[in-house]
């Protein structure tokens, strides 16, 4: 039975392993093993990274929605064409971009008390 290929009624997945072990030519068993271990360990690097709790969005206390209302009120008419978290000069603030017409407006809100900070120019 040791040196017999694998039939259909054999090759059920919970036994194709144990299956492919007593197969001469062990080689493919161990490179099958070996792919395997690759892509699980992948898998799990991959879920490590997406679902990290390093969320930037964790420590402020105005959400990105509240961000893009608090932006808005001066803004009648205007509508959201992006929202980023950052940190600028040691301060977690909200950027957002606004549309009104053809004019675009920039408002950046403190991602902690959700006030909106003034524009700083440069001085020409």
């Amino acid at each position: 039975m040791d040196g017999q290929p694998l039939t259909k009624a054999k090759m059920a997945l919970p036994w194709l392993c144990f299956r492919l072990e007593k197969v001469p030519g062990k080689r493919l068993a161990d490179g099958m093993k070996v792919f395997c271990l690759s892509v699980l360990s992948l898998l799990f690097g991959f879920s490590l990274v997406f679902a990290s709790p390093l969320d930037p969005e964790g420590d402020a206390k105005i959400t990105r929605n509240e961000a893009q209302h608090i932006a808005l009120r001066p803004h009648q008419g205007a509508r959201v064409t992006a929202a980023k978290l950052e940190t600028v000069e040691g301060k977690l603030v909200w950027l957002i971009e606004l549309k009104e017409g053809e004019r675009r407006t920039k408002v950046t809100v403190d991602a902690m008390s959700g006030r909106i900070l003034p524009d700083e120019k440069p001085n020409r």
